[in-house]
């Protein structure tokens, strides 16, 4: 994982970034880059939360495509240590996949930790309010 987060810190940290990841997000796929990828991508985002990825960006489009093999403990775990507005969307954009009332919960739970964590930026937690209060 480390020489795959190498590669996402060689990339620029402005308006290229979004081309340039999309470049690299191809380039893995290639490469046959797993799960391994997600959690690059994910550090990468910890470490970077204030960077435009897009809308929502080749990172997060990578991400995805290892939903329900995967994806979704990564993104909880990164979620944990570091909650970035980003990475809130992620949340809910699963919270709002959810099939099972069990399932929802887990979501739930981890942004409402987050909401509640002294450590969470302001613009994160406000994130992370408005869609609590839209899924109540």
């Amino acid at each position: 994982m480390e020489e795959l987060l190498a590669e996402l810190e060689a990339l620029p940290k402005d308006d290229d970034l979004r081309y340039a990841s999309d470049d690299l997000m191809q380039a893995w796929k290639a490469r046959g880059v797993g799960l391994d990828g997600v959690k690059a991508a994910l550090a990468f985002i910890e470490r970077h939360p204030d960077l435009d990825y897009g809308a929502p960006g080749a990172l997060v489009h990578f991400a995805e495509e290892f939903y329900r093999k995967g994806y979704e403990a990564a993104l909880l775990s990164s979620f944990d240590r570091r909650p970035t507005s980003l990475t809130a969307w992620m949340v809910n954009r699963l919270l709002n996949g959810t099939q099972t009332a069990t399932e929802s919960e887990v979501y739930v739970s981890a942004v409402e930790k987050a909401e509640a964590d002294p450590s969470t930026d302001s613009s994160t937690r406000a994130e992370i309010t408005r869609y609590l209060n839209r899924d109540r």
